[in-house]
C-alpha cells in the first residue's frame, strides 16, 4: 500500500483518538471521513447548492454533531470553507438543534501528528510514553490529565488558530464559499446565492468558538505564560 505523508498523518492521528486517554471513541466506534466518502465523480449528488442539503450535513446528523479535525502543519484547515463548514454544524447548529430537540451539543476534537513525551500524572500511574500525535477536544474540563494530554499541542498552531476569520475562508469553487457563507448567517432558497454578508453576528460567533476552543487548552496557556515571559 502507498501512503503519502498526509495520509500517515491522518492514521497517526486517528489512531491517537482511537484512545480511551484521548478520543472517547473504541475500535469499533464508525468514521465518516468526508475526503473519502463522497463520490469524486458524481459531486453533484453530494454536494447541492445549499449545503444543509448535503452529504456532510447528512452525515454531521448521524454523528450527533462529533467532528474530529486532523490539521495540517500549517493550520490549512482553518483557510477552507468546507472545513469551517463542518465546525459550523458542530459548535453551533449542534446548540441550535439541542434548543429545538434536545439533542446533545456537539463535540470538536482537534488532532495533529506531533512527536512527543506524554508524561503520565502520578495519579494515573505515573511513567512516560512516546506519542506521535496530540489533540485538544472541546469542553473536556480541567485534570492533571487532561493538562498532561494537551500541553505538548503546538503552541504556533493554537496561534495560528486564534486568527481564524471564517468570513475569510477559501474554496476551490467560489460557489461553495458563497453557498455555505450565506447557509451559516441563515439564508437559504433563492437567498444562498447572494452575495455573503462581509460581517456578520454569526461569523463573529463561529469565530469565537474555534478560537476558545484552543484559548483554554493547557497548551495556549503554558505557551502565552512563556510568551509574556
Amino acid at each position: 500500500m502507498c501512503i503519502d505523508r498526509a495520509q500517515l498523518d491522518f492514521r497517526l492521528n486517528y489512531d491517537a483518538a482511537d484512545d480511551s486517554r484521548g478520543g472517547g471513541f473504541t475500535d469499533d466506534t464508525p468514521v465518516w471521513v468526508c475526503a473519502h466518502a463522497n463520490n469524486q465523480w458524481a459531486l453533484g449528488d453530494d454536494i447541492p447548492d445549499d449545503p444543509k442539503q448535503s452529504g456532510f450535513t447528512r452525515a454531521m446528523d448521524v454523528a450527533s454533531g462529533r467532528t474530529i479535525t486532523i490539521l495540517d502543519k500549517d493550520g490549512k484547515v482553518f483557510t477552507r470553507i468546507w472545513c469551517i463548514y463542518e465546525l459550523f454544524l458542530t459548535l453551533v447548529g449542534s446548540k441550535q438543534k439541542k434548543a429545538n430537540d434536545k439533542s446533545k451539543e456537539g463535540l470538536w476534537a482537534v488532532y495533529t501528528a506531533h512527536k512527543h513525551t506524554y508524561n503520565n500524572p502520578e495519579d494515573y500511574g505515573g511513567g512516560q510514553e512516546e506519542r506521535e500525535a496530540v489533540g485538544i477536544i472541546s469542553d473536556s474540563g480541567f485534570s492533571d490529565f487532561i493538562t498532561a494530554r494537551e500541553e505538548s499541542f503546538p503552541y504556533e498552531l493554537i496561534k495560528k488558530a486564534l486568527t481564524i476569520k471564517v468570513e475569510k475562508a477559501e474554496a476551490s469553487k467560489d460557489d461553495d464559499r458563497i453557498h455555505i457563507l450565506n447557509s451559516i448567517v441563515g439564508n437559504a432558497g433563492d437567498k444562498i446565492n447572494d452575495v455573503p454578508p462581509a460581517n456578520h453576528d454569526k461569523f463573529e460567533e463561529l469565530n469565537n468558538g474555534l478560537k476558545a476552543n484552543f484559548a483554554c487548552s493547557a497548551a495556549s496557556l503554558q505557551g502565552a505564560a512563556k510568551d509574556d515571559d
